[in-house]
């Protein structure tokens, strides 16, 4: 009855509080959604200033969409990821490994890895090689752990798409990772 909703409203109340959402500092100024303190990382779409990815990706040149499952996301490509040209594609990709702003950062960790794990896609990944590896030192460079995680699985994706010809350039590669091993 009453005392049972009675009971549910406190444990939400409390629960707010607890996320400082109705925190007393916050009188006078704008409150923020409690979204927005859930998930600081969250992008801005009206924000003035944009990566040069999510200009790309808001513009529609990626060609993909975040699908928000209930537990999970996946990537839905437009077409067929075989059927993808992978240039300049996986180039921008490979830039946007920096990104640190959700939905950004999962579509290009997860679009990355899955073009170099598509069948076949050696003979599309090779000549980009030497325009995928200075993005992606960059990213390795970062000095925010989930970013470099992100460019390690690129890392692992393009060795396995690539496998040997990924050799001359593992010292470039491997030299930032001497900061973490400390």
């Amino acid at each position: 009855g009453i005392n049972a909703e009675y009971g549910d409203i406190l444990k939400y109340i409390t629960l707010f509080n607890q996320i400082n959402y109705l925190s007393p500092k916050s009188h006078g100024k704008s409150q923020n959604k409690l979204s927005d303190r859930l998930n600081p990382k969250t992008v801005n779409q009206f924000a003035k200033t944009q990566s040069v990815f999510s200009n790309l990706y808001n513009n529609g040149a990626i060609p993909c969409k975040l699908s928000h499952g209930s537990v999970n996301h996946k990537l839905v490509w437009n077409e067929p990821p075989r059927s993808l040209h992978y240039d300049p594609l996986l180039v921008h990709l490979a830039e946007g490994l920096k990104e640190t702003q959700h939905p950004y950062t999962f579509i290009t960790r997860v679009g990355f890895v899955q073009l170099c794990e598509e069948p076949g896609s050696r003979d599309k990944v090779l000549p980009l090689l030497s325009r995928l590896v200075p993005p992606i030192k960059t990213a390795l460079m970062s000095p925010d752990r989930e970013v470099v995680e992100g460019a390690f699985r690129a890392v692992q994706a393009l060795s396995h798409s690539v496998q040997t010809h990924l050799n001359p350039h593992l010292k470039l590669l491997l030299a930032p990772f001497s900061k973490w091993l400390k």
